[in-house]
């Protein structure tokens, strides 16, 4: 599914959750899961994980998805990002 706005809250745990999934939202377990950097905690662009599992609010207006972390968050100490650029 490509550019939806959603919430991506930390959980306390290794699973965070895009809450406020609306009921029409094609995403599906497997999907990666690619931050805005918006909320400063998860790099702009970075794939940072997948859908683990989809399951409806407790509202029954939205779904939720549990997120399985590409990394273990409590072992991360610092990210190094590299921009290559190749001639043409």
């Amino acid at each position: 599914q490509k550019n939806t706005d959603n919430i991506f809250i930390g959980t306390g745990d290794e699973k965070p959750v895009i809450k406020l999934l609306s009921l029409e939202s094609t995403a599906k377990k497997g999907y990666t899961v690619i931050p805005s950097g918006l909320g400063r905690t998860y790099p702009k662009r970075i794939p940072v994980g997948v859908i683990d599992e989809i399951t409806a609010d407790r509202d029954g207006l939205h779904k939720n998805a549990s997120i399985r972390l590409f990394a273990d968050l409590n072992r991360l100490e610092e990210v190094s990002c590299l921009s290559i650029s190749v001639p043409s």
